[in-house]
């Protein structure tokens, strides 16, 4: 996972949360390089390990289900909340060309997301 640090890239947003679910059964790799990776030290790192069963929709809507009420009561405690929330699968990057995190945002803001 330390890639994540790399496309995600400290100099575009400040990061809160990290949520990892690992459903392979195999312990994850890069967590220590993902942590200096973000150069900051209030970003919390969860992985929490799952049956690998539902593919990676199941564990969306899983995320979705147990962070709904947080996330509810977080937008509606601040007037101009701007929190993303960003769900990225863990596929052979070599392969795949990736947006630039920022483009991806824009993209995603003009489309009412």
């Amino acid at each position: 996972v330390s890639w994540i640090a790399e496309y995600i890239g400290h100099k575009y947003v400040t990061i809160k949360d990290i949520t990892i679910y690992s459903k392979c059964g195999k312990e994850v790799d890069g967590i220590d390089e993902l942590e200096k990776g973000l150069s900051v030290a209030s970003t919390n790192i969860i992985v929490v390990t799952q049956p690998n069963v539902g593919r990676c929709d199941h564990t969306y809507a899983h995320w979705i289900n147990e962070q709904y009420t947080s996330i509810h009561e977080q937008t509606n405690e601040r007037a101009n909340a701007n929190d993303i929330v960003m769900f990225l699968k863990d596929t052979d990057r070599r392969r795949n060309k990736f947006l630039p995190i920022d483009l991806l945002f824009t993209h995603a803001s003009k489309s009412g997301f």
